[in-house]
């Protein structure tokens, strides 16, 4: 496991050595501008505008699947 981490350490160097005048990019200024970019969430009104969560399409294909057991009630879904 680690000499696999060695080897892709060992490329990213040699990258860095043989192109040494790239440019860095402010990572600060980019993470900044996501984090005030406030996120549109569109919620039913079955949900509660927000306060509430709708799992029952996510129970359907659960039961669907192929994995899925077909005698779980919604309820004991939602404790698994």
């Amino acid at each position: 496991v680690f000499s696999i981490f060695y080897e892709r350490l060992k490329d990213v160097k040699d990258y860095h050595r043989r192109h040494p005048g790239l440019e860095t990019v402010d990572v600060d200024a980019r993470e900044a501008a996501y984090l005030s970019a406030a996120p549109r969430v569109d919620f039913s009104g079955e949900e509660g505008y927000g306060r509430y969560l709708d799992l029952h399409a996510f129970h359907q294909r659960f039961l669907n699947a192929k994995f899925g057991k077909k005698d779980v009630t919604y309820l004991d879904f939602l404790d698994l």
